[in-house]
């Protein structure tokens, strides 16, 4: 890759630098956006203009579709851009470069894409290519250096520099010549791990084990042509060049290939905005649906029973009942007659009769009435062999209209008490 040996040098490094997807501090953006000018034009705030050599020139084109986009660098095998050295420019730390590049041809070897190097002592800065059909960065440290550990690509070291090589290849089936893509490549110095990208791809990551940093002296940036290789010459065009002085994220590489028309938007992830607690006062200050005095004053609904005062319930006259007699049992035997453990006259008799049915006949053993200690109170037991079949017919109807007279009292009583005005 480089012909001269490697040259220590000291420099200062350059801070590292967190950016986000909204980073619009590049130190150096040329957007090709003003053909009739026929310069490399620098939008950045650092007035890094360049000139176009050779066969290069600028054409309106819609490749890539970026918003204000109308000019790209037409590049057709002997031509380039190139921008004067600045402090802005020399890349002492941190850094990342980025383009969008047709290829309308391609050389086996390397086809330049944009790189600062010198061409005395072929060390660099920085160089980006498509180098045997893949994406690259090479870097020059000042220090001795050897690689480490490499993911989804390679790596290599040799007298000029070491180099983090993609396995992709930028021309495919799905991406023949002709066709614009995005190649962006970091350096992180705190790690000493160069990141190549294709699109918004995975990218190749490879680490160096040195303690120097990347090489810096004033050499002038070119896009399309390496200085210390005019072999390398680029046949296509070029659009959005940028570098910055920062190490750009994985979703920042996206957002650069979103902005083009390439990949789907990186996810929103934004946090929903907080939830504000709901006011509940105007649900405490509501009054209450139904007014408890509304309830108690509510009248009774009119039953059909007139309004009595319990002084003018007048008390049953019960001398009727009180005056019927109890009928006298008939006794079927008359060896009961003489029994001196019957009186017919008894009430208690009549009270402790088993009644099976009203007005039915009463059957009541002679050795039950014995047992009975109201009725043995009298004298001594009935007559051996005495079986008496004592019947009576019992008036139901005097007791049943007691009872509904009784029921009755009691119901009113009840009334009159649910009428009363609540205290």
């Amino acid at each position: 890759m480089h012909t001269r040996a490697l040259v220590l040098c000291m420099a200062l490094a350059t801070p590292a630098r967190a950016i986000g997807t909204n980073y619009t501090d590049p130190r150096i953006e040329l957007r090709f956006d003003d053909p009739s000018s026929g310069a490399a034009t620098d939008s950045s705030a650092n007035s890094n203009n360049g000139t176009l050599a050779g066969d290069a020139a600028l054409a309106t084109s819609s490749k890539p579709a970026l918003p204000g986009n109308v000019g790209v660098l037409v590049t057709s095998g002997s031509g380039y851009a190139s921008v004067p050295s600045s402090g802005s420019l020399q890349m002492a730390g941190d850094f990342s470069v980025s383009t969008w590049v047709r290829l309308d041809s391609e050389l086996a070897g390397e086809n330049n894409l944009v790189s600062k190097d010198n061409p005395s002592s072929g060390l660099t800065n920085f160089n980006v290519h498509i180098y045997q059909h893949h994406p690259m960065l090479a870097v020059t440290f000042t220090a001795a250096v050897s690689p480490g550990a490499v993911s989804n690509g390679s790596s290599f070291c040799d007298a000029g520099g070491c180099a983090a090589v993609m396995n992709d290849n930028f021309i495919d089936n799905t991406h023949p010549l002709g066709t614009w893509r995005l190649v962006t490549a970091t350096y992180t110095d705190s790690q000493k791990t160069m990141r190549v990208y294709l699109d918004c791809g995975a990218p190749v990551v490879a680490a160096f084990t040195t303690a120097g940093g990347p090489f810096n002296d004033a050499s002038t940036l070119q896009v399309g042509e390496r200085k210390a290789n005019s072999s390398s010459h680029t046949r296509g065009a070029f659009d959005e060049v940028r570098v910055w002085g920062a190490v750009l994220s994985d979703d920042d590489v996206k957002a650069l290939a979103v902005a083009g028309g390439l990949c789907a938007p990186p996810p929103d992830m934004t946090p929903p905005p907080d939830l504000a607690t709901p006011d509940l006062a105007p649900l405490r200050d509501l009054a209450p649906p139904l007014d408890a005095t509304i309830v108690n004053d509510l009248a009774m609904p009119d039953l059909g029973v007139p309004d009595l005062a319990m002084s003018d319930l007048a008390a049953p006259d019960l001398a009727p009942l009180v005056d019927q007699s109890i009928p006298q049992p008939h006794f079927d035997f008359p060896c009961c007659f003489d029994d001196p453990l019957f009186d017919p006259t008894d009430w208690r008799v009549v009270q402790d009769l088993t009644v099976a049915r009203l007005d039915d006949i009463v059957r009541y053993p002679q050795d039950a009435l014995a047992a009975a200690p109201d009725l043995a109170a009298g004298s001594g037991a009935s007559p051996a062999g005495c079986s008496c079949a004592i019947g009576a017919r019992v008036p139901a109807r005097p007791i049943v209209e007691i009872s509904m007279i009784v029921f009755s009292l009691i119901a009113l009583a009840r009334l009159r008490r649910s009428r009363r005005p609540a205290a």
